[in-house]
């Protein structure tokens, strides 16, 4: 796998920045999920494929203190980090 994610600032109140890089495919996206596995956020960066790096923002504000799962799933890739959230 060449595809790599990457979450700052870890841990995070507000705004957080998350990148991609190595992305192939023809659909890209990256879910915010709970530590159950629901799915509270999908960012949609299919619009970007092709770019070697992309980069978007997410605000974190609205969710509670805790540790969320980013996925980056892309055709038959899937990277996945985590995201400390402290409010």
């Amino acid at each position: 796998i060449n595809a790599a994610l990457s979450v700052s600032p870890n841990p995070v109140s507000e705004n957080t920045r998350i990148s991609v890089a190595g992305v192939k495919g023809e659909r890209i996206v990256v879910k915010i999920s709970n530590l159950t596995g629901c799915v509270l956020e999908t960012i949609d960066l299919t619009s970007y494929k092709g770019l070697q790096e992309i980069s978007t923002f997410w605000n974190a504000s609205s969710l509670p203190s805790g540790t969320y799962i980013v996925t980056l799933m892309a055709d038959n890739t899937v990277v996945a980090g985590t995201q400390v959230i402290k409010q």
